[in-house]
């Protein structure tokens, strides 16, 4: 070993410097004495100038080792623009070098570009199975379920407003609203098939229950509550829409606890609510694993022998809203999707109601035979499904 492999080997870096400079007067394009200073210049520290050794080494010898050098120095410089493009280089040359990989996840990471990350670290994970790699790809996972489900939440704020605007609860609607049969008739129909499910299951004295309302609208089931018994201060709504929140403040008697919040967020402490609404919510959350991971915070904040009720419109009436808007923001949910989304639980499904066009057309002439109609799960042409989701403990 000659004085500067033992003067490197040794950590003498600053002596090292010394020796290769004195070198390179004499042999300035010396690739070899180039890269050992760009090196010893990094191990120092000094990342610009080794930068810039190690470029010059490249430069005058294109070989895939000094190619590595630079991507390693830049990326330290956190150029990790360069990085992507000079490990692309690269890896089109040598595309299973593990360490070469595992610098372009880093810098696809830095740039938040996690899909690219992921590819790269689990590509580097099928040649050499270490175990940082495997913990790098766990955490890219998860940052791209993070982003998923924000993208999922500020298109549903978005889509919030919007259905504010154009339903009956927007301020230029609830002016001009009319009285609709229709309307009154689907409401009753609820209405009653919730009170059959309350009694059902033990729920008769509701000034002992305490209720919470998933996507709660203007409070109009937890009014209803009120009239049946409730006690406001046991009552809770969230909407993650804070226009609808005020109005539901408004129009309810006080005491019931109303708050802006998304469903898999919620300010309440675990099993805090014997019975959980959630009416036409989840047919609007398009992304699954949102729906996963709302139904696992229902879940804590819900007694261990409460019932969480879902209604939603069926999967064969998703397309059938009025407003463009609505059709394309709603995916219907069967018993199967339920069965998926609320996992070791059991779920009680059925169908309720009869389709709009049929409710429209005939009520209120038709109301008492439609009624039974839409009540029993054989009849035809249902548009939604009610199902009460119970823990298995």
């Amino acid at each position: 070993m000659d004085e500067l492999e033992s003067l490197i080997e040794q950590q003498q870096y600053n002596e090292a410097y010394a020796v290769i400079k004195q070198k390179l007067e004499s042999t300035p394009e010396n690739t070899e004495l180039l890269q050992k200073l760009g090196l010893v210049l990094y191990y120092l520290g000094d990342l610009t100038q080794a930068e810039d050794y190690l470029i010059k080494c490249f430069e005058i010898q294109g070989s895939l080792e000094n190619l590595y050098n630079v991507i390693v120095v830049k990326h330290e410089l956190k150029k990790h623009e360069e990085v992507i493009y000079l490990a692309g280089e690269y890896l089109a040359i040598d595309p299973n070098n593990v360490s070469a990989l595992d610098i372009l996840g880093n810098s696809y990471c830095a740039k938040d570009d996690y899909p690219n990350a992921l590819k790269a670290y689990e590509k580097a994970y099928r040649v050499n199975q270490h175990e940082a790699l495997g913990e790098k790809i766990q955490y890219a996972k998860e940052k791209i379920a993070e982003i998923i489900k924000q993208q999922e939440k500020v298109r549903l704020l978005g889509w919030s407003d919007d259905f504010y605007k154009l339903s009956m609860f927007g301020a230029k609607n609830r002016k001009g609203r009319e009285l609709s049969f229709p309307f009154l008739f689907k409401d009753q129909v609820i209405e009653y098939k919730l009170m059959e499910i309350f009694v059902k299951y033990g729920y008769k004295v509701m000034s002992q229950v305490s209720v919470l309302d998933i996507g709660c609208g203007d409070g109009r089931f937890l009014r209803q509550l009120i009239d049946w018994g409730a006690e406001p201060d046991r009552l809770a709504g969230v909407d993650i829409n804070k226009d609808i929140i005020a109005l539901a403040q408004k129009l309810s008697a006080p005491g019931i606890n109303y708050e802006v919040a998304h469903a898999d967020q919620l300010p309440y402490e675990d099993k805090s609510f014997d019975i959980i609404l959630m009416i036409g919510v989840m047919q609007h959350i398009m992304e699954k694993s949102l729906r996963r991971r709302i139904a696992d915070e229902l879940l804590r904040v819900l007694k261990d022998d409460g019932i969480l009720i879902c209604y939603n419109i069926n999967e064969n009436a998703e397309t059938k809203f009025q407003h463009k808007q609505l059709r394309e923001s709603t995916k219907g949910i069967t018993e199967k999707e339920l069965k998926k989304i609320f996992v070791s639980c059991n779920v009680d499904h059925e169908n309720i109601l009869l389709s709009d066009s049929i409710i429209f057309r005939n009520v209120p002439v038709q109301w008492g035979s439609l009624f039974d109609r839409a009540l029993s799960s054989v009849a035809e042409s249902h548009d939604y499904g009610i199902a009460v989701i119970t823990k298995v403990v």
